[in-house]
């Protein structure tokens, strides 16, 4: 599962430490290469890397650099974002193209050195500045459990987030869910998700213990803000599990929906901490 290299040479936000690494890093960069891309599917939160690009376009554009500067993105998906569709992806694609930052897809990472990215194909990737996903995993004790299956995540049925251990659950990043009409095999990892499936968990659990209340079962409904920079955000919602396909809607890049990003952001940050 892990990169060799990574740890020695990539940048990433997914621990406080890597993400202050990460800030200071491109404090200090004024010119040259950025390679930001994807390691490992699945991730957590689909959109992540592709707002790293675009805010990373911004700081740049602001600080007067990004004359110097080139961002390549790469990733070993067929197109941006694929969970959302091919539709969708072709959009958030111009976007990418609309700032200038190239995009090189089908890109499985093999091993990352100093200077430079070694893919699976043989081709290589110059950077003097690197971010990237890192290869995600289930916990440790999940795995040791014996809940996870051929994917590496834990299986559930779809509709109540029941493993094959009666009576446990599991939700969020953790789960397995297949999605057979999707545009992906299985749902993406979204903190979305996660959310509507711990509101029907806990009423299914609080139901079996007094013994009253009604079943509730989750429909595959989420929604996701994309940070395009420059004072805009894009939004998309959708029905992840409509038959005969997912049913995902776009809202183009505006300052309206980059308003309401950080509305949402407030309210969970005073909400929690």
């Amino acid at each position: 599962m892990a990169v060799p290299g990574f740890s020695e040479y990539a940048h990433h936000i997914y621990d406080l430490d890597s993400a202050i690494s990460f800030r200071d890093a491109v404090a200090d960069f004024d010119h040259g290469s950025v390679a930001i891309g994807i390691s490992r599917l699945p991730f957590k939160c689909p959109a992540a890397p592709y707002e790293v690009a675009f805010l990373l376009d911004d700081y740049f554009s602001r600080k007067g650099s990004r004359g110097n500067i080139q961002i390549n993105f790469y990733t070993p998906e067929p197109n941006p974002v694929p969970s959302v569709g091919p539709e969708i992806g072709d959009k958030v694609l111009k976007l990418l193209g609309s700032r200038g930052i190239n995009y090189i897809p089908r890109m499985k990472l093999k091993e990352v050195r100093k200077e430079n990215l070694v893919f699976e194909s043989g081709d290589t990737m110059d950077y003097d500045l690197l971010f990237s996903v890192p290869p995600h995993a289930a916990p440790e004790p999940v795995v040791k459990a014996g809940m996870t299956d051929s994917t590496g995540w834990v299986p559930v049925n779809v509709k109540n987030l029941e493993t094959k251990f009666p009576g446990v659950f599991a939700i969020g990043d953790v789960a397995s869910i297949p999605t057979p009409k999707g545009y992906v095999p299985y749902l993406p990892k979204a903190g979305v998700f996660a959310h509507g499936q711990a509101k029907v968990v806990a009423n299914n659990i609080a139901k079996t213990i007094v013994g009253n209340g009604k079943t509730k079962e989750w429909g595959g409904d989420g929604a996701c803000f994309l940070e395009t920079g420059h004072g805009k955000s894009a939004f998309m919602e959708g029905k992840f599990l409509e038959e005969p396909k997912p049913l995902i809607d776009f809202r183009e890049p505006s300052s309206m929906w980059h308003v309401q990003k950080v509305a949402f952001e407030k309210y969970w940050m005073r909400h929690w901490f």
